[in-house]
Parts: structure tokens; C-alpha cells; sequence
């Protein structure tokens, strides 16, 4: 009866600190197929689709404008952005640390933009997003990006 007490004690232990570490790898999986989704969409010019991958209160903050909110404003950013050619988007996680209903998301991005002569250039980048769980799964909450300098 002690050793069967034990066992139920230990694996109690086991579970109540590997339970955080699980929660992460789901998030960090579920935030991987939003990105690969989010990749998807953009890369085929549809600006609804990306911004519906936004939490409806959500805030975007590109580099040298000021702070968007709210999904439709959003939505209008990336229409313009895709209209002014940023294509081949390709988002890299790094790190992912989960909470509750948050996590933040750190990664590295490559994607394609308008050059000289209309061909197109790359250009690189780091972002990191707040995710929040909205309706059961992961949405951009905060959105924040910049490029990289090149060496």
C-alpha cells in the first residue's frame, strides 16, 4: 500500500511540473501553424486572411509608424503592404514561452520587396508577438517587427 501511495505521489510530481513544459510545446506547435498559415496568406495577396489571424483587439507596430489597432485597421496595413509588393514571406520560431492565455513569440523573417528597376530584393528581420488564446486558439495579439542590417 506505501509503495502504490508513493507511485501516485511521484507521478502526481512528475505531472504538476511537466505540465508547464507541455502547455509550452502546444502553444509553440499551434503558433508555428498560425505563422505557416499567416505565411500562406500573405504570400497569396489576401489581406483578410492575414488580419484574421489577428485577436480583435489587437495592436500591429511596423517599423517607423505608428501603433495600428483593431483587426479592420489591420487588415487595411497589410493590403497596402502586399499591394506594394512584399511577397515571399517565410517566418522562423526561435523561442516560444507559454502562460495561460499568453505567450510570446521571438523569430527571425525573409521576405521579398519592390527593388530598383521593379525586380525584387530580400530582406531580412526579427519580430516578436504576444499571442493570445482567443476563441481556443492563437491569435497575434501585439505584433512587432524589424530588419536586420546587413553586414
Amino acid at each position: 500500500m506505501r509503495i502504490g501511495m508513493s507511485l501516485v505521489a511521484a507521478a502526481s510530481l512528475f505531472f504538476s511540473f511537466a505540465h508547464p513544459v507541455l502547455a509550452e510545446e502546444d502553444a509553440r506547435a499551434a503558433i508555428e501553424a498560425a505563422n505557416a498559415s499567416f505565411e500562406e496568406a500573405l504570400n497569396k495577396g489576401d489581406a483578410k486572411s492575414v488580419a484574421a489571424a489577428y485577436a480583435e483587439d489587437a495592436n500591429l507596430l511596423p517599423p517607423g509608424e505608428q501603433i495600428i489597432s483593431g483587426r479592420d485597421n489591420i487588415e487595411a496595413y497589410w493590403k497596402g503592404a502586399i499591394g506594394a509588393g512584399i511577397s515571399r514571406l517565410d517566418l522562423v520560431t526561435k523561442e516560444v514561452e507559454a502562460s495561460g492565455d499568453f505567450a510570446a513569440e521571438v523569430g527571425e523573417l525573409t521576405y521579398e520587396m519592390p527593388g530598383s528597376g521593379g525586380a525584387k530584393k530580400a530582406a531580412a528581420g526579427k519580430y516578436i508577438v504576444l499571442w493570445k488564446k482567443e476563441g481556443g486558439s492563437w491569435k497575434l495579439y501585439r505584433d512587432m517587427w524589424n530588419d536586420t542590417p546587413k553586414n
